[in-house]
């Protein structure tokens, strides 16, 4: 769907700014001469007028000018903070910072590596063409060489040098996985560090004026903005990191290469500095044609700085024995550097048991695949297994990553949801007995991230590979193979729906209404039920979500006809930071559903009330509330009559979607439909029982307004179902029949006749 442009206001404004511009020119000339007074005074048609002799009037328009150029000036850098505003979003570097450090004097080779000296001589630019890509084995340390080498370029930028990062995370949300996110985050960093380029904002073909408030970020909008400002680079250095393509989706990426070589190819054409460091696994199907490249695990660098690890880890001591131990890890390791570091931990509990003997045996049991190695890991500890599933379930299915508290209850909702076990009270369960819980329950293979808000995660995205890619997960816990999605979301959402029953009458009284969303009552409030209950805003926020991705494949009916929906809004409407946004007690599921985009749940609920059109919260309607918010998925849901209905995809790609939609002033969705001319809609609303005559702000009816725009196929459903044809709207006066002919519609004359 193109992106909508409301240019036609700005059109005018421009061209008669540039007409006053033309104008203006003329202007001065004409007064230059004029003004030359020599002591005469000023004339007008009247004569002399002895005031203020020798006068400079060309000042006083000067400052005049100078006045509205100010506001002009003003009125755009608002624009630019609110575009920059609206490129950022929630922790955008937050896999690089969560990404270890390299060990001290590891990955320093790079700097000396041909491949890397090469690729930063300025006069070999037209061989490269600036790209130079790193790919290796999963789990090889690619993200961490990446992180030593963003961070060793950022510390020696000079004025005109320049660098930023992008570090792609498929453990994090939709922004941090795609290129839309990588776009918006390079485009924001280069913006940042160089404001004169923020210029490129200014552009009116980009943003009406309603769009820099809410803009609609595509990637063909980012590329174009992030195109012009590398055309306005001149002669400064730019250089950009991008790790970890291979989690990203591989068209995505495919897109993107080819988007940097024109970008490289332009460069190299008008002379600029530009340069691009990729790393990711070995793409099969995803080729540069120019740039250098090399294989990490086969650099004698990476090798050393294993063996590095390895002296520096492995609690061994030393001796002939010890050494042979360090060679057999590095010879196995073939390059990996996830598996050396998990396989020491490995054997340090055996050193550390004094268990010498059996060290060697262990490392010979040990597999050198690392699918294998995981799977051996997690199979040998047969403790708490049901632990480790809805710890991975967690990890893997969660809507967000968890921060350690709720990772911590959402967890204990599942296994033993006892009311006194779902409070949190510091003085039984601290911090660290929740770390302790997070590295046992995925015996060893998920952690907390560095960052301030830290979050759980695999220690390792080759964890994900083998859970779902090699089939780990369902081959740990065969009953989930059936269905592993919809089970998955399903244990989720139950977790959800038990943590929401807690009993919060003793913070908000079911007769007392709650402080307006943005006063610091309502905040001090969401902090002290937050303190107690740290996984309920998760709950509320989500458990309809995960009830949607289970409807895949399971039925969602006794969860909805069970769902506490009174319960669920006062609880939404209490981490709800904005009025606006809150739901009246009144509201209904369906309207809910809709507005969130849950289009199985809709379907499930429609089933035993087909209603539709149910009046009420902010947009008015279910059908409103999905368009304006783009959920196609949610306006099909609405839209199909039956427990089957029809799918048009053709019909509902071209409705009106996003923050543009102005339906609301039409006032039900029939109005809408008709006007708009959506005959299937139409036909369903009225076979749901639509008000046929419910009329608009200027007390027109569908009909009048079916009339009017000739939907001759409307004009006929609405008098099958007996639609009045000769009353008079309130505003103009006019019947349908009166619309019909005064635009010559002579279709609907006979029809109305």
């Amino acid at each position: 769907m193109k992106r909508p442009h409301k240019r036609q206001k700005f059109d005018a404004w421009h061209d008669e700014e540039e007409q006053q511009a033309d104008g203006d020119t003329d202007y001065r000339q004409h007064r230059q001469i004029e003004n030359r007074f020599d002591g005469q005074g000023i004339q007008n048609s009247n004569g002399n007028i002895q005031v203020c002799r020798d006068v400079n009037i060309t000042n006083i328009n000067r400052t005049d000018r100078t006045i509205g150029d100010h506001e002009i000036l003003a009125s755009r850098r608002d624009n630019r903070k609110a575009l920059m505003d609206r490129l950022s979003f929630d922790q955008m570097d937050s896999r690089r910072s969560t990404i270890k450090m390299a060990y001290p004097t590891t990955c320093e080779w790079l700097l000396r590596h041909p491949e890397y000296v090469g690729w930063l001589d300025a006069e070999k630019l037209v061989q490269h063409h600036g790209f130079l890509w790193i790919n290796g084995k999963p789990g090889a340390g690619k993200s961490t060489l990446m992180k030593f080498v963003y961070n060793y370029t950022k510390k020696r930028t000079t004025e005109d040098e320049f660098c930023s990062s992008f570090f792609f995370n498929a453990r994090g949300d939709d922004l941090k996985k795609s290129t839309l996110g990588m776009y918006r985050s390079l485009l924001l960093q280069l913006l940042k560090k160089i404001p004169a380029l923020q210029e490129v904002l200014d552009d009116p073909d980009m943003f009406s004026e309603r769009q820099i408030d809410c803009p609609q970020w595509t990637i063909e909008m980012l590329q174009e903005l992030f195109s012009a400002a590398i055309a306005k680079l001149g002669q400064r250095r730019f250089t950009c990191f991008i790790d970890a393509l291979d989690e990203c989706d591989e068209q995505q990426v495919q897109d993107m290469v080819v988007y940097f070589e024109y970008l490289g190819n332009v460069a190299v054409e008008q002379h600029r500095r530009l340069y691009i460091c990729f790393s990711s696994r070995p793409y099969p199907n995803i080729k540069i044609q120019n740039g250098r490249q090399f294989t990490l695990e086969d650099q004698t660098g990476h090798g050393e700085d294993l063996a590095k690890y390895v002296r520096s880890h492995l609690q061994a001591g030393q001796g002939n024995f010890i050494d042979q131990v360090r060679a057999e890890i590095l010879q196995k390791a073939n390059g990996v550097f996830i598996w050396v570091v998990l396989v020491v931990e490995i054997l340090n509990r055996e050193f550390r048991a004094g268990r010498i003997f059996a060290v060697r045996k262990r490392l010979h049991e040990i597999p050198a695949k690392m699918s294998d190695l995981f799977k051996d890991i997690l199979r040998r500890d047969n403790t708490n297994m049901m632990d480790l599933l809805l710890c991975i379930q967690w990890i893997l299915f969660a809507k967000r990553p968890l921060r350690r508290e709720e990772f911590y209850f959402a967890l204990v909702s599942g296994l033993d949801p006892d009311p006194e076990n779902l409070r949190w009270n510091p003085g039984k369960i601290t911090t660290d007995d929740m770390d302790k819980f997070v590295l046992n329950s995925s015996k060893g293979l998920a952690e907390l991230t560095k960052s301030n808000s830290q979050t759980v995660q695999f220690i390792h995205e080759s964890v994900r590979d083998f859970l779902i890619k090699d089939n780990g997960l369902c081959d740990l816990w065969p009953e989930l193979g059936k269905d592993l999605h919809s089970l998955s979301h399903n244990r989720l959402k139950q977790c959800c729906h038990t943590y929401m029953t807690i009993d919060l009458s003793g913070y908000m009284p079911h007769d007392v209404t709650l402080p307006r969303a943005s006063s610091d009552d309502a905040k001090s409030l969401r902090q002290v039920v937050s303190k107690q209950f740290p996984f309920l805003d998760y709950a509320t926020s989500h458990a309809l979500y995960h009830a949607n991705e289970a409807a895949i494949g399971l039925p969602q009916n006794d969860f909805l006809e069970e769902f506490a929906l009174k319960k669920w809004i006062k609880q939404h409407n209490l981490y709800e930071k904005f009025e606006i946004s809150r739901h009246t007690s009144s509201a209904s599921l369906l309207y809910i559903l809709a507005e969130n985009n849950f289009a199985r749940l809709i379907k499930a609920v429609r089933q035993r009330d087909p209603r539709i059109n149910i009046y009420g919260e902010r947009y008015h309607y279910p059908l409103f509330a999905a368009l304006i918010n783009s959920h196609q998925d949610a306006v099909e849901a609405l839209s199909q009559s039956g427990t089957t209905g029809s799918k048009n995809d053709d019909i509902f790609a071209r409705l009106e979607y996003g923050q543009d939609f102005e339906a609301l002033r039409v006032r039900t969705p029939l109005l809408w439909a008709t006007k708009n001319g959506h005959e299937a809609i139409v036909q369903l609303l009225v076979e749901n029982g639509a008000q046929i005559e419910a009329p608009d702000h200027h007390g027109r009816t569908p009909l009048s307004w079916a009339a009017e725009k000739e939907h001759k196929a409307i004009v006929q459903l609405l008098l099958e179902k007996g639609a009045q044809t000769e009353a008079p709207d309130e505003y103009y006066g006019q019947t349908p029949l009166s619309w019909a002919a005064e635009n010559g519609h002579e279709a609907i004359v006979q029809l109305l006749v």
